[in-house]
């Protein structure tokens, strides 16, 4: 497993209930694609109050933490679209009340 940094580079919303977010940034250049047509993603994200998640070791084919952090809160997505090219992979979300990456998700 590897892990990548990458940030939201741009944001929009596709319907009411839906957002198409765009991560970008050096690391993705690494990111490899399978061919297969569910290509998934899992996100880390921050904790109330965090500037940046606890993110883990990458070990092999997991993760680990060390012992004294409390894991970032983690969801898996399907790649939408992926522009190995520029760096960027496209994550569609759905809004609603209580997901864990609405708030994150729809830009202010």
């Amino acid at each position: 497993m590897q892990i990548f940094r990458a940030e939201v580079v741009r944001a929009e919303p596709l319907t009411p209930g839906m957002m198409r977010v765009t991560l970008g940034g050096d690391d993705l250049a690494s990111f490899e694609l399978t061919g297969v047509g569910d290509e998934f993603v899992r996100l880390f994200f921050a904790a109330e109050g965090q500037e940046e998640p606890n993110l883990p070791r990458a070990t092999g084919n997991g993760w680990s933490w060390d012992d004294e952090v409390e894991p970032a809160p983690l969801r898996t997505y399907t790649v939408r679209n992926a522009r190995p090219d520029v760096n960027e992979i496209d994550i569609d979300f759905v809004v609603h009340s209580g997901g864990l990456a609405t708030e994150w998700a729809i830009p202010r």
